[in-house]
């Protein structure tokens, strides 16, 4: 849900049972990008990832692609 006037936007995803990617919308802005509550985008490249490479976040046109994404996980940004 974005919240334009807040300039706020959390997505609550649910276990589909598999894995998937997540394609969180950046509107156009460098964005520090959150996951349950851990940055895990720091508006330029992924932090604090212990995951193996090609499962980090990445750019993906006017967004951030999560890969690899299993079970339940609240994805978000702020100002």
């Amino acid at each position: 849900m974005r919240d334009r006037e807040a300039g706020t936007f959390v997505l609550t995803v649910e276990s589909s049972g598999g894995v998937g990617e997540v394609l969180v919308p950046l509107a156009g802005e460098r964005r520090r990008v959150a996951v349950d509550g851990v940055l895990r985008w720091d508006g330029d490249r992924p932090v604090n990832t212990s995951a193996e490479r090609g499962s980090e976040p990445r750019l993906e046109g006017d967004g951030l692609l999560f890969p690899g994404v299993e079970g339940p996980h609240t994805f978000a940004w702020g100002p």
